[in-house]
This record gives structure tokens, C-alpha cells and sequence, in this order.
């Protein structure tokens, strides 16, 4: 298996956006609310990846990649089995 910079910047992308997910879910999962919220925004997945200490500062390129995904979505991928 090879390990490249850019395939640990996706995991580090990938465990924000769970953690953005998780953090939108709370209402639901507390019965709250009836519904999952319908998306996340890549605003979030930065907020959550904030919340976790990876700051744009340390962590230009991770940012960066962040960028390219909005500039090619809305967001990030919808819940699985919705």
C-alpha cells in the first residue's frame, strides 16, 4: 500500500466531514427533531475541522483541497441510506 500526502489530506477531510454530520445530527438522534438535516455545508466540515485543532494555518493544503471540493459542489456527500 502506498501512502500519499494527498490521500491523508482526504482522510483528514473525510473525519471533518463526519464530525460535521455527527455535530448536525444531535436534534435527530435526541428525538428532537423527525428528520436527518438534508446536507452539510463545506463551511461546517472547516468548523468541525477547526474544532478538532486542524487550523488552516498548520494546515494550508488540507484547506486548500477544501476549496477545490466547494468550488465543485454544494457540499459534501449526502448520508448513506437516507
Amino acid at each position: 500500500m502506498i501512502v500519499s500526502k494527498q490521500w491523508i489530506e482526504e482522510l483528514i477531510i473525510s473525519a471533518g466531514e463526519l464530525h460535521a454530520k455527527g455535530a448536525a445530527s444531535f436534534d435527530f438522534f435526541r428525538r428532537r427533531s423527525q428528520r436527518l438535516p438534508p446536507d452539510i455545508s463545506w463551511d461546517e466540515v472547516r468548523a468541525a475541522l477547526r474544532y478538532m485543532d486542524v487550523y488552516e494555518d498548520n494546515y494550508p493544503e488540507v484547506f486548500a483541497r477544501i476549496e477545490q471540493h466547494a468550488a465543485n459542489s454544494t457540499g459534501p456527500k449526502r448520508w448513506a441510506n437516507r
